[in-house]
């Protein structure tokens, strides 16, 4: 971690003194850095920087079915035009097991669409599961 200005950031009536910081793991992400005073306003300056990070974001590809989104009334179909005498027939166990599953993942993927979704991967590698929690204990009360 390096610790970016060396300027005091605050300003009292016996001093100053390097209060507020800005520290970064990422120094050579760092493109400028700055302090402004506000007089009047604040014993603290304003600090600021820019950071040279990665405009194009990680995209992370999902694919799920959608079970909300299915034509019921095709699905009911396509379940009722099985040759469900065969199933009948059939004496090995085994064999019936095979034949229903094979027909009912047929009827599955044919008629519960697959979708595909893109989302950003976070970078906020600190915005963690306990901060997320935190925040909405927060909004709660």
């Amino acid at each position: 971690m390096t610790s970016v200005g060396v300027e005091p950031t605050f300003f009292h009536h016996s001093g100053c003194s390097q209060l507020d910081l800005l520290i970064t793991s990422c120094s050579d992400k760092l493109l400028r850095f700055n302090q402004i005073g506000f007089p009047g306003l604040s014993q603290h300056d304003l600090i600021f920087a820019s950071l040279d990070f990665d405009a194009n974001p990680v995209t992370r590809v999902h694919e799920y079915r959608d079970y909300v989104n299915i034509d019921i009334q095709a699905l009911r179909n396509a379940i009722l035009s099985v040759n469900w005498d065969s199933f009948y027939n059939i004496q090995d166990s085994s064999e019936q097991v095979s034949f229903f599953n094979s027909s009912i993942k047929q009827i599955h993927d044919d008629y519960i669409p697959l979708r595909t979704t893109k989302s950003r991967i976070s970078s906020n590698v600190w915005f963690s599961c306990e901060i997320r929690k935190a925040m909405v204990e927060r909004d709660l009360a």
